[in-house]
């Protein structure tokens, strides 16, 4: 049987999707060799799984249903911008968060937590509330990218908050043109 790649989710609403990407488009200009993440694909990572067998979804979602049918409806707001591992060598461009980003993290645990139970392993690394802007390919005109990422980081915190209402189970299909995301299942928070 063929697996499926999966991932839990918070995704953006369409407004900040689409803010995010006019800062974007404003940092492409610096011209560094980087792979933007689609507007579409903008989301916030809760806990990546890797390939499963699509047998398994019902149980996948049961599980974090149970350890997150407490936890009420929160809001996000993007704050802040940088490159992990850091500026001086850096693979990812990212967006923080802030806003009640004690709840996510209490999500992120229970969802944890519950995929553990079914025999995903934990992250090695403690979570990291933020969503992924870019990815870095190569060092070039990074210094460049750093500047403008520095320019427009006070923009970043004027975006507005968002809702979070549903953590979301999402499917990727890795293509020649990048991955294709798609919500296979939505537990809606109370």
């Amino acid at each position: 049987m063929q697996k499926i790649r999966l991932f839990w989710a918070v995704n953006l609403p369409p407004g900040t999707r689409k803010k995010l990407c006019y800062i974007g488009d404003r940092l492409r200009e610096a011209g560094a060799d980087a792979k933007w993440v689609e507007e579409n694909n903008l989301h916030v990572t809760v806990k990546f799984l890797g390939d499963a067998d699509p047998g398994m979804v019902d149980r996948i979602t049961e599980g974090a249903s149970g350890r997150l049918k407490d936890l009420g409806r929160f809001s996000l707001e993007p704050e802040g911008m940088g490159f992990f591992p850091g500026a001086h060598s850096p693979k990812v461009l990212w967006v923080g968060l802030g806003g009640d980003v004690g709840t996510l993290c209490e999500a992120a645990l229970a969802v944890e937590d519950a995929m553990e139970g079914l025999g995903f392993p934990r992250e090695g690394r403690k979570f990291s509330p933020h969503l992924t802007l870019a990815r870095i390919r190569s060092p070039r005109n990074v210094e460049r990218l750093a500047g403008l990422v520095h320019a427009e980081a006070a923009g970043i915190n004027g975006l507005g908050i968002f809702d979070v209402d549903s953590v979301d189970l999402m499917s990727s299909t890795l293509t020649g043109s990048g991955p294709v995301y798609r919500p296979i299942a939505r537990i809606k928070l109370a």
